[in-house]
């Protein structure tokens, strides 16, 4: 299982998988970067955070993916057996809650938990078809992530606020919520465009070294 659910990952997704490091996204992004400014060419980079993200996931969209790509059934359905009679209570003191239902969210602890929820993530990938991108050695780069810590690359501010705002509306199908202080994004050029996600605050400028960066949503 455990292999199938990495076969199904793409280059771009770094987190919970051998071989792989944050160390590799931060050199592609200083190249990026580097090679942008020296060919004075377009970035835009957005940088999104999901709230809560491994609380929030919806216990159906973790299914959903799991089925999509191939996962045997039987797997799936004692994973489906552990999670619906999922409940919890509240103490304070030396009062109690009576027991409710948990329908999100994966287990804490689970050494498989971290698995599922890239899955999940995957599935909103692969559902908001991304178009935008840059080209790199003949690849079109269009973000990279580590678990919920995504980084989308565009060459224009209104590609940038379209992905977005596509990802924003499928996620929010899933449970995610992109979070309003720390998703933001940053352009190596000047730009009066602000960027707007449904009816959230748009984006100030505000300036930070020589890349333009823009305030949370």
């Amino acid at each position: 299982m455990e292999r199938i659910l990495d076969e199904n990952q793409p280059g771009d997704q770094a987190g919970f998988r051998k071989g792989y490091s944050t160390t590799d996204h931060i050199y592609t992004f200083n190249q990026v970067i580097e090679k942008s400014n020296e060919y004075n060419l377009p970035l835009c980079v957005g940088f999104i955070d999901y709230e809560k993200a491994f609380d929030s996931v919806e216990h159906f969209a973790i299914f959903d993916a799991l089925r999509k790509i191939n996962i045997n059934g039987t797997y799936v359905t004692i994973l489906e057996n552990i999670y619906r009679n999922a409940s919890a209570r509240v103490h304070i003191d030396n009062l109690e809650s009576e027991p409710f239902p948990i329908h999100k969210g994966v287990r804490q602890g689970d050494p498989i938990s971290p698995k599922l929820f890239t899955a999940a993530i995957e599935m909103i990938f692969r559902k908001a078809d991304l178009e935008h991108g840059l080209n790199v050695d003949g690849e079109t780069l269009m973000n990279l992530r580590f678990a919920d810590d995504v980084a989308l690359v565009t060459k224009k501010v209104e590609n940038m606020e379209e992905q977005l705002n596509v990802l924003n509306n499928i996620s929010l199908d899933s449970g995610l919520k992109m979070h309003k202080g720390k998703t933001k994004y940053m352009n190596n050029f000047e730009s009066n465009k602000d960027i707007t996600i449904k009816t959230r605050k748009k984006l100030r400028r505000s300036k930070a070294t020589n890349i333009w960066d823009k305030q949370p949503i």
